[in-house]
């Protein structure tokens, strides 16, 4: 009896898993996931129905339960590399990144021959700048792998990789021994922006991508990456044009329409700008803060009687931007909370009197407010055309006063002016200048220099000091972390030269005298253009732009001119 009711068991489960195999070749996903659960009723200790689920989940995009049920497989046998390799792409896709590297390694430790594992290992470890773990791994990869097609794969990434890390040459060989394999279209655009990085001349580059165009042509980052050579040679009006074929074949790429409003805004084109520029949010969500709420978001027909919450977005500079468009007459002080990093904190409570100033820390629900909006989004209601902003020139940070007289009783020397500088940031090395390229303005007579650059930079200044006998004066405070200081060390300077960073935010939030300096980049910051070398968003500080990339001598003259001339020194 008992071998006849264990006979029959099995019978109904083989029965389910046919079912629910023909389930999944017509695609009904939804009777598979039943026909999947049953068995699990009838097999509560074992990790194959429960692999079968997760893999429906997973393939229906609902990666929280495909995860939920992969781990509770591995629980029952932990032993089974393809599943922990499962777990890692669920969490990749619930952008828990360092989570999917533990999970891909633990699939490596039980398989050191798991080619797919080093492979998605090496891809997070790059998108989290990882790079030196990025080309342990696609190494391993590429020595592991057997597979043509898979080798030129391979080869296309670790090339992408030595050009985040600016090797292009390197890159350039990975590349044409993809092509040589496969030569597919994404291959070939790499290819391109190798040739960029190396410096091949605007026009070859051009006709480089218009060949790729003529072999592929529904292939619209072609089209973009032309877009991106004429950006990259001040011809705005020409990388418009391509941008917008580009999306005109692909509507759905949101990194193309953003650099496009971005363009737009650049040219003063705020209309379409400022629309484009809202798929900012869809390029990739996790670099950008959400609040958790349902609520409507905020528009200048909203009701008065409204609680408004605005929220800060990317980076601290574009916090302080963005901020000069919140106003009493704009948000009422008593209906408006405003929500900014925790360094901004001191600073904007401050600045704003009468607001009620949060960190996102401090946000735990929505009950707080009724409408919203994200702060950079409020620039198409209320900078609409290029009048808007002349109406609106005005300080509007204030520093901790006690603390700038600190300062500036430390620095201060009757007979000389107080320069404060800084040369770089992390975000991206086209901004980054040397301080030794700033020699032409430290060498100035009668101006005592002050460090205003975040990070380790102590080499720097010995060397200045060693080589030239230019001391800068180093104040020895934190200034990545501790802005509310870094905000009165600015205002205790007389003027400011700096690259774009978050200081000559700063310094135009105070309307300090400033000398931008700004690299030709594919990644433009709107907020830095301008008609009459003023920026319209900070009317105290003048901007120099590079006229060739990596070139700083022509914007570093031209800046130092200006201050002989403002200062008469």
């Amino acid at each position: 009896m008992a071998n006849r009711t264990l006979s029959q068991r099995t019978k109904n489960i083989e029965d389910l898993w046919a079912k629910a195999g023909k389930c999944l070749d017509n695609k009904d996903y939804k009777e598979a996931l039943r026909f999947f659960k049953e068995c699990e009723s009838l097999l509560p200790k074992n990790e194959n129905p429960l692999n079968a689920i997760a893999s429906i989940y997973y393939l229906t995009n609902d990666y929280s339960n495909a995860a939920n049920y992969f781990t509770q497989s591995l629980v029952i046998n932990p032993s089974q590399p393809t599943i922990h390799y499962n777990l890692g792409n669920c969490n990749k896709s619930l952008l828990k990144l360092n989570l999917a590297i533990k999970n891909y390694s633990y699939a490596i430790d039980l398989d050191p021959n798991f080619i797919d594992a080093f492979f998605n290992r090496a891809l997070l470890q790059q998108e989290l700048l990882n790079m030196e773990s990025a080309l342990s791994d696609i190494e391993k990869a590429i020595k592991l792998c057997g597979n043509k097609e898979y080798l030129a794969e391979l080869y296309f990434s670790k090339g992408n990789m030595l050009l985040d890390v600016t090797k292009p040459k390197d890159a350039l060989k990975l590349f044409d021994k993809a092509i040589q394999i496969k030569p597919a279209p994404q291959y070939r655009l790499s290819k391109g922006s190798a040739l960029s990085e190396i410096g091949l001349a605007k026009n070859a580059l051009v006709l480089f991508y218009k060949a790729l165009i003529n072999d592929y042509p529904d292939y619209s980052p072609a089209l973009s990456n032309i877009g991106y050579v004429y950006l990259d040679n001040h011809n705005d009006q020409d990388a418009e044009e391509y941008f917008t074929k580009s999306l005109e074949m692909d509507p759905s790429n949101n990194t193309v329409r953003n650099n496009l409003g971005v363009l737009q805004l650049n040219r003063g084109n705020f209309k379409e700008g400022w629309i484009n520029f809202e798929s900012r949010w869809l390029v990739d969500p996790r670099k950008s803060r959400f609040i958790a709420t349902k609520k409507l978001l905020w528009g200048p027909n909203t009701q008065k009687n409204k609680k408004i919450l605005i929220w800060g977005e990317q980076g601290i500079g574009d916090q302080i931007l963005y901020s000069t468009m919140i106003t009493p007459d704009n948000f009422p002080p008593d209906k408006t909370i405003i929500c900014c990093d925790n360094k901004l904190k001191s600073i904007f409570s401050r600045s704003f009197s009468g607001y009620k100033i949060m960190s996102f820390e401090e946000v735990n629900d929505d009950n707080f407010f009724d409408v919203h909006i994200r702060i950079g989004s409020l620039g198409q209601y209320l900078r609409s055309d290029i009048n808007d902003f002349k109406k609106h020139k005005r300080s509007h940070l204030i520093s901790n006063k006690e603390r700038t007289a600190e300062f500036h009783n430390e620095i201060f020397d009757k007979e000389k002016y107080i320069c404060g500088v800084s040369w770089q940031s992390l975000s991206s090395n086209d901004k980054n200048c040397k301080l030794e390229d700033l020699l032409p303005i430290l060498k100035l007579k009668n101006v005592i220099f002050v460090n205003l650059q975040y990070g380790d930079v102590k080499k720097e200044l010995d060397h200045i000091n060693n080589k030239f006998g230019i001391e800068i004066f180093d104040i020895g405070i934190d200034l990545f972390n501790d802005i509310d200081s870094l905000t009165s060390l600015v205002d205790a300077c007389d003027f400011i030269v700096s690259t774009s960073n978050i200081t000559p935010h700063i310094a135009g939030g105070l309307t300090k005298q400033t000398y931008l300096l700004t690299a030709i980049s594919s990644r433009k910051f709107h907020y830095w253009f301008s008609t009459s070398q003023q920026s319209l968003w900070y009317p105290s500080v003048s901007i120099y732009q590079q006229e060739l990339k990596g070139k700083w001598s022509e914007p570093i003259n031209q800046a130092l001119n200006q201050i002989k001339a403002d200062f008469n020194i």
